[in-house]
């Protein structure tokens, strides 16, 4: 019985001393971040609103679990200037629970450093009804940047009989003749609700800024058909699609353009015809801002929807993979082909932004590719031949947080060649990686001078080879011939602005009975097109590299 007691008593004892040394430890709750700082940095955002529609959530972008991305902007306006961001923050906003009384969520701020300079872990904001009046978040808890109202009074059904988050977005008043400051909050969604497997929801990637409200949407997020009339836009009638109004926006990225509907034919049991006609996307979303760097597949990784991700992991990194041979004559003493092996990449690096009356654009594309190219010759008689052919067209079509971005490469081939010979077996041709790189610069504004733009473009160069050179001869052979490939890399970004390049990469050969030899010769040209509301220009093809270089010489 003492051994017990006394067991009790150290038990006891070591219970206080255990007790009162953890009191004195303080232990801090550790911030939970539902985005990291540098997550927030990269991808595409854009003005407007998301929508809550409880009686079909097939249309919504918001529900519990929904988390919205932002940038906070304070702008600066001058009448020298114009606009301009002056303190950019970024930051999230999680919703815990929607309904039509209200919104609950919780928010974090960043500012440009990623130090966190507010949280808010709970916070209430009652339902407006049909108010956009900002002056109204009173509670300063309250994130002032977005505003949760019901869509009553809006023409488009998608929205009237729903509620909309709208994120401020103010424009200067360019009536006041001095500086002056102003706020935007741009958005994407980042995770959508848990009831949802898409942040898109019937390719609706937001609610529009303009007035009246309308749905802003993505062909390539649907079953889009093709239409010969640059008016109509022709899709399937899947359960996938939106129940279309006039006014809705269109990013169509079958025919890159962006449209607004005006008809909606949708007495055809298997399609809908709407009728559209041209539209602008800052018009439609006030402004966007667009960052994005890597190669293709780090980029869709990062950014693209679900379908670009299952896409992603269903094809090499490479734009193409491809080795065919070309016959250039083919009879009883002649036999001559080109054997090809082509392997081709892409990486970008890309920064956009557009709003009502500014735009301003850089980026650096970078498209590494191993060539080979080997002519064949077995015979005793003499050719003279040249073609040029089409042989692939690689293009990669993604939407960087709903905002729609295609790379395309055409690729041609070509040849041109004359041979006099006795009798001759040759193998003779480079394989070659070469690392063309393209770099731009694009701006235009409206200001006293009207509306106006100007660009900038350079680019460079690198190759490294090695040689296949089986030349065997009798008599006096006489080859010169020309062979390579042309390519034309495009990237349209957001329907807006796409940049075109054009790069023949050609291979002069020359063979006799004393020398076998091999030029490098290649050319690098970019022109940029825009297609702004307020100013549309082809700015002209600029040659930014060129380089004839002679990478192989053999004397017999």
């Amino acid at each position: 019985m003492k051994n017990l007691t006394k067991t009790i008593l150290m038990f006891v004892a070591a219970f206080f001393v255990v007790f009162s040394i953890s009191s004195c430890i303080v232990v801090d709750n550790p911030v939970v971040v539902r985005i990291p700082f540098e997550e927030l940095n990269d991808g595409a955002y854009y003005g407007g609103g998301l929508l809550f529609s409880p009686s079909d959530m097939s249309i919504s972008h918001l529900g519990k679990g929904t988390l919205i991305a932002f940038q906070d902007l304070r702008m600066e306006w001058t009448p020298e200037e114009g606009s301009s961001i002056a303190e950019r923050n970024f930051g999230y906003l999680y919703i815990k629970s929607i309904d039509v009384t209200g919104i609950e969520y919780e928010y974090l701020i960043y500012d440009s450093e990623g130090t966190i300079i507010k949280r808010v872990d709970s916070v209430f904001h009652p339902v407006s009804e049909g108010s956009q009046d900002f002056s109204s978040l009173s509670d300063t808890d309250l994130f002032s940047g977005a505003l949760y109202h019901s869509g009553a009074g809006v023409y488009n059904p998608n929205i009237s009989d729903g509620y909309l988050l709208t994120f401020r977005h103010d424009i200067p008043d360019e009536e006041n003749s001095g500086p002056h400051s102003f706020r935007k909050v741009l958005f994407r969604v980042q995770q959508p609700p848990v009831v949802s497997s898409t942040r898109f929801p019937r390719g609706v990637i937001a609610i529009s800024n303009s007035v009246p409200r309308s749905l802003v949407i993505n062909s390539s997020l649907l079953v889009q058909e093709p239409c010969e009339s640059e008016n109509q836009i022709v899709f399937s009638k899947t359960s996938s699609i939106p129940h279309f109004s006039l006014g809705d926006y269109i990013f169509d990225t079958m025919n890159d353009s962006f449209r607004r509907v005006i008809s909606v034919n949708d007495t055809d049991p298997s399609k809908v015809t709407l009728g559209t006609e041209e539209a602008f996307v800052e018009e439609a979303l006030g402004t966007l801002i667009l960052n994005i760097e890597g190669d293709v597949s780090e980029i869709i990784q990062k950014f693209g929807t679900e379908g670009d991700r299952a896409f992603a992991e269903s094809v090499t990194t490479n734009l193409i993979t491809k080795e065919w041979d070309v016959s250039i004559i083919d009879e009883d003493e002649m036999k001559a082909a080109i054997k090809n092996k082509l392997i081709l990449d892409a990486n970008v690096s890309l920064d956009f932004h557009l709003s009502l009356n500014k735009f301003s654009s850089n980026g650096t594309f970078r498209f590494p590719a191993t060539l080979s190219s080997i002519l064949e010759i077995v015979g005793e008689e003499g050719f003279e031949t040249g073609q040029t052919k089409k042989i692939a067209e690689p293009q990669v079509s993604i939407s960087v947080c709903g905002i729609p971005v295609k790379i395309s490469v055409p690729i041609e081939l070509f040849y041109g060649m004359e041979a006099k010979v006795a009798s001759i077996d040759l193998q003779f041709g480079p394989e070659i990686r070469i690392s063309p790189k393209f770099h731009y610069e694009v701006e235009a504004k409206i200001d006293f001078h009207g509306a106006h733009g100007n660009s900038y473009s350079t680019g460079s160069i690198d190759h490294n080879a090695t040689f296949v050179d089986k030349i065997a001869f009798d008599g006096s052979p006489e080859i010169d011939g020309k062979f390579g490939f042309k390519f034309y890399p495009g990237i349209t970004i957001a329907c807006v602005l796409r940049p075109e390049m054009e790069m023949p990469v050609g291979f002069s050969a020359r063979v006799n009975e004393t020398k076998a030899e091999l030029d490098f010769e290649t050319e690098g040209h970019i022109m940029i097109k825009l297609d702004l509301r307020f100013y549309k220009h082809t700015f002209a093809k600029t040659k930014v590299f060129s380089q004839t270089k002679n990478i192989y010489s053999k004397e017999f």
